[in-house]
């Protein structure tokens, strides 16, 4: 009895819901989530089949909130696929702009030696890329003493920016830190590319290996630059006399050696008096000619290699003509005629030179 009377209360119930679903298709209501429900749950909770006046009444009260539904449904949902999109959108952006790629790690063949002898580590670029020396340290366990090169120390050693195929670098382990190496002893090296952060060879050199107890601080001695020839500057002359002129000029280097080559055509073939020691310079050319034009060009020598030289331009100046004058009077005091056969101050007005043959007094008079 039980059960017949629990059927006919969902059998009741089902037959209105399909009353109900019709006629929403019919006007095209979108029916909300509770509609297909409310039957089932009146005719359960009352224990009575529902009528359909009630029925009627239940969709009065609901209907004005499912009622013109279908605008509202497309613009939200238009907007939650903007929204989606958006973020979508976002997270790729942030995704792809974000990925760095793969680090690039250099790869190099390096061979390491040991001469006791001499108490030199050897590293050689046996293959591979070329390799920046601001992106290397050299780590080395000396017999327990532990030391280090900084891309700094490397650059003093090695002389060059870049590390390439068949170079070697020279470790002077005595003169960098002092450490003899023996033929018994430890050497152990680790060379890291600080660049890409990555080892590139670590392991033995020589004997068998100690643990580093110790650690040394590198003294690098800088390497001489090679020799270059001096550069010269500021060259000019100083208004020239009759016999003289003083030639001027600035050099880069202290210890160059620098001298005057002159003549009296563009093929110079005399030279000044050699004049080093300094930057500054100022050298007389002398015994020249009065009233004549000469040629001149400035000469610098590597103070240490003097293969390694310049020179400047060619420059010119003219010498000044002589003052001469005829005296008024000479007197010879000896009693003799005075014979005046040439008065020249020789362009310098030191002295004046008398021929007076009848005269105990030299010719030249000053």
């Amino acid at each position: 009895m039980k059960k017949q009377r629990l059927f006919n209360i969902f059998w009741n119930g089902f037959k209105n819901h399909r009353e109900h679903r019709e006629h929403r298709g019919a006007q095209r209501k979108t029916t909300t989530l509770c509609e297909p429900l409310c039957p089932l749950w009146f005719n359960f909770l009352c224990h009575d089949p529902i009528s359909q006046n009630k029925l009627k009444n239940h969709r009065k009260r609901t209907e004005t909130f499912t009622k013109d539904c279908d605008a509202i449904s497309e613009i939200i949902g238009e907007l939650m696929m903007i929204a989606i999109a958006v973020v979508t959108f976002g997270l790729l952006a942030v995704i792809v702009l974000s990925y760095k790629g793969p680090v690039d790690s250099p790869h190099a063949d390096i061979d390491g030696w040991v001469n006791a002898g001499t108490d030199t580590v050897y590293f050689r670029h046996g293959g591979g890329e070329l390799i920046d020396v601001k992106d290397l340290v050299i780590m080395l366990n000396l017999n327990g003493t532990s030391v280090e090169l900084s891309p700094a120390d490397l650059a003093l050693i090695y002389g060059k920016p870049e590390w390439g195929l068949g170079d070697t670098i020279e470790i002077d382990a005595l003169g960098e830190w002092g450490i003899a190496i023996g033929e018994d002893d430890y050497v152990g090296a680790t060379i890291v590319h600080i660049g890409a952060g990555v080892v590139l060879q670590t392991g033995t050199l020589l004997g068998e290996e100690v643990a580093a107890t110790a650690t040394a601080t590198a003294t690098a001695t800088p390497t001489p630059p090679p020799p270059s020839a001096p550069e010269i500057t500021s060259v000019y002359n100083d208004a020239p006399n009759a016999l003289s002129a003083v030639v001027n000029y600035a050099v880069n280097q202290g210890d160059a050696g620098t001298r005057v080559a002159y003549g009296t055509d563009l093929s110079l073939g005399n030279w000044s008096v050699w004049d080093n020691g300094t930057r500054a310079h100022n050298v007389t050319i002398s015994g020249l000619t009065e009233n004549r034009t000469y040629y001149y060009s400035v000469y610098a020598y590597n103070g240490t290699d003097s293969s390694y030289y310049s020179n400047s331009s060619i420059y010119n100046f003219t010498t000044a003509e002589a003052t001469r004058f005829t005296p008024i009077s000479v007197v010879d005091i000896s009693g003799g005629d005075a014979i005046v056969s040439q008065v020249n101050v020789s362009g310098d007005g030191l002295h004046t030179i008398y021929n007076m043959p009848n005269s105990d007094f030299d010719d030249s008079i000053y």
